[in-house]
Formats: C-alpha cells, sequence, structure tokens
C-alpha cells in the first residue's frame, strides 16, 4: 500500500472533474483492500478515461502501490464505469511512474 496523496481526474465527453484528493477518515490504500470515496462534479457526459497518481510521499514504507481497478458510478444515472488498471505506481516498478491514463 501506500501512505501517499493520492488523486484522481475523470474525464467524460462534456468535461472534465479536475484533481479529486482521495482521502476519507479510514487508512487508504492497503493490500488486499478496496477503499470506496465520494466527490461531486458538474455533468462530465460519458465517462472516457481517467488519470490516477500519487505525489510520491509517505517515507516510512515507501510510496509504491499497486492499483488493480477502479469503479467510478454516476449516482445521478447509477451508471457503473469500470478501468482495469493492473499496474504498479511506482518509480521502482515498472512503468516506473507514479501517474498513468
Amino acid at each position: 500500500g501506500t501512505d501517499a496523496n493520492v488523486s484522481l481526474i475523470v474525464y467524460g465527453d462534456k468535461a472534465d472533474s479536475g484533481p479529486q484528493a482521495l482521502d476519507n477518515s479510514t487508512n487508504n490504500f492497503e493490500r488486499n483492500q478496496t477503499d470506496v470515496f465520494n466527490f461531486a462534479s458538474q455533468d462530465l457526459g460519458s465517462i472516457q478515461r481517467i488519470q490516477i497518481g500519487h505525489d510520491s510521499s509517505g517515507w516510512l514504507q515507501g510510496s509504491g502501490w499497486h492499483l488493480r481497478m477502479v469503479e467510478i458510478t454516476d449516482l445521478t444515472t447509477n451508471t457503473t464505469t469500470t478501468f482495469s488498471v493492473n499496474k504498479w505506481f511506482d518509480r521502482k516498478q515498472p512503468p516506473h511512474q507514479t501517474t498513468q491514463v
């Protein structure tokens, strides 16, 4: 897992969400854990892609983090879009990046 600050941008065919900090009152982004976040946004239209990453902070355990997937649910339309990621977000692991689209 990571203790780094993780953020997400959701891109739709009408707009994007801008950077959204993914944080809540639990210990997020730990191994074999599902994390849930909510944020309000303008109408993005049909979800097309995401950009997710972290700031490499969290030195104690390291900032490396493996992300399996992201599900985004529009609570207005009850539409869920799933992105299979299955990548490391770590400068020490291929593809050696902390932000990916």
